[in-house]
C-alpha cells in the first residue's frame, strides 16, 4: 500500500493521535517512576514504546525524557544519535533542560554544531534561569 492511501487515523501527526500524546506521556512517566518497570524488562521496552508514541507526536516533556533515557542509557550508537535528535526536538521547543544538554555536548564535541549553536543554547537556558547554563556561560571566554 503506497504512502498516499494510508488514513489520517495511520498519520502520527493527525490531530487524534495527537491528542493522545499528553495522557501517554503521563502514563509513562507514572509506570517509569514505578516498581513495574525496573522488575520487568518487557515493562521497560513498553513503558519506552509510550514515551516514543508521545514523543513522536511532538509532546515536549516526552521528547525530552525520552531523549534523555536513549542518550544517557541507550546502548548502541543509534541509540545516541536518536536520543540526541529527541533533545534537540524539545530545545526547539524550549524546553531548557535539554536546551543546556544540547549545548554542553556540542561544546564538549559529542555532537555536532558550533560554538554558535551552542551558544545560543546556553542563552536560551540561562534566560529561563537554568543555573548551570548562567554557569557555563559566565565561564566561557570572551571573543573580541
Amino acid at each position: 500500500m503506497s504512502c498516499q492511501n494510508h488514513s489520517a487515523t495511520s498519520d502520527p501527526q493527525s490531530f487524534r493521535w495527537r491528542f493522545l500524546a499528553s495522557p501517554a506521556y503521563w502514563l509513562a512517566n507514572r509506570l517509569f517512576h514505578s516498581f513495574l518497570a525496573r522488575s520487568s524488562e518487557s515493562m521497560h521496552h513498553r513503558v519506552m514504546r509510550i514515551f516514543r508514541f508521545a514523543a513522536d507526536r511532538d509532546h515536549v516533556m516526552a521528547c525530552s525524557v525520552y531523549g534523555h533515557l536513549l542518550y544517557y542509557r541507550g546502548s548502541a550508537f543509534i541509540d545516541k544519535q536518536q536520543g540526541f535528535e529527541y533533545l534537540l526536538k524539545a530545545a526547539r521547543y524550549g524546553e531548557i533542560k535539554a536546551c543546556y544538554q544540547c549545548a554542553v555536548d556540542i561544546l564538549d564535541g559529542k555532537q555536532p554544531g558550533s560554538e554558535q549553536d551552542a551558544i545560543l543554547w546556553l542563552n536560551k537556558a540561562a534566560q529561563a534561569d537554568h543555573p548551570l547554563a548562567i554557569n557555563k556561560l559566565a565561564e566561557m571566554p570572551v571573543k573580541s
